[in-house]
């Protein structure tokens, strides 16, 4: 099943691809020319710490790049039967580092949903790196799901809840808008990218307050995908 939804005009995002392409390349460029700036550099402290600073401006600048990437790639979903359990997983092993002090539960161990694998994982990755920024030690996430309805009408919500700080009252009002972060030198794109990839699915993502503290970022995906948006209500998730 393939549906396009742009949220840009034609012609507009015509412009973001090529922007995009364009902005790839400079920066494919510029962290080659940083590479055999260190080879200069030698044993020399001073200079090889303004190059490690702007490798990590480089860094930044690719990870904002991907993001409007991926918000491009929106446009179209193309979905079809695969394992959400599975695809939770693939996200949670690229975003957690090795040897850190986290684990993750999922229940149940299988569960064949119609949806944009790639899309889907993206947002799912993002949902979790926000978990990890709020607690990077003894991070425990919890995943749990329920089916309701049926025919037509059937729908998933996927609950993932962590044990973190927790959301003051304007983080649970601003958190999925873009641009907005709680944290300083945060950009704000990660939680609001993640609600537009669900949503390209006919989805929604919502965060509230888990029992005793943490959050619960829930995921409510329709039965058939990119049409009727269905309203999420967190699943009980036990601590």
């Amino acid at each position: 099943m393939t549906r396009s939804i742009s949220p840009f005009g034609a012609e507009a995002e015509a412009f973001v691809r090529a922007l995009l392409h364009a902005a790839r390349n400079s920066m494919q460029r510029t962290q080659s020319a940083l590479s055999l700036l260190r080879l200069e550099a030698g044993d020399r402290s001073e200079m090889l710490g303004l190059i490690a600073e702007a490798e990590r401006g480089s860094e930044e600048l690719s990870g904002l790049f991907a993001a409007a990437r991926e918000y491009v790639r929106a446009d179209t979903i193309e979905a079809s039967d695969h394992d959400v359990v599975s695809l939770i997983d693939e996200a949670w092993r690229s975003v957690i580092e090795p040897g850190t002090d986290a684990t993750l539960e999922i229940e149940p161990t299988t569960l064949i949903w119609p949806v944009d694998p790639m899309l889907l994982r993206s947002a799912l990755q993002e949902i979790l790196r926000n978990s990890i920024e709020a607690r990077p030690f003894g991070l425990r996430v919890r995943v749990r799901s329920r089916e309701l309805g049926c025919g037509t009408d059937r729908r998933l919500e996927l609950g993932l809840a962590d044990n973190g700080t927790g959301l003051t009252d304007v983080q649970r009002e601003r958190a999925l808008e873009p641009f907005w972060s709680g944290r300083a030198g945060a950009r704000g794109i990660g939680l609001n990218l993640a609600r537009k990839l669900i949503e390209a699915h006919g989805g929604t993502l919502s965060l509230t307050e888990n029992q005793g503290g943490g959050v619960v970022a829930t995921i409510g995906l329709p039965g058939t995908p990119g049409w009727d948006g269905i309203a999420a209500q967190a699943p009980d998730i036990p601590r």
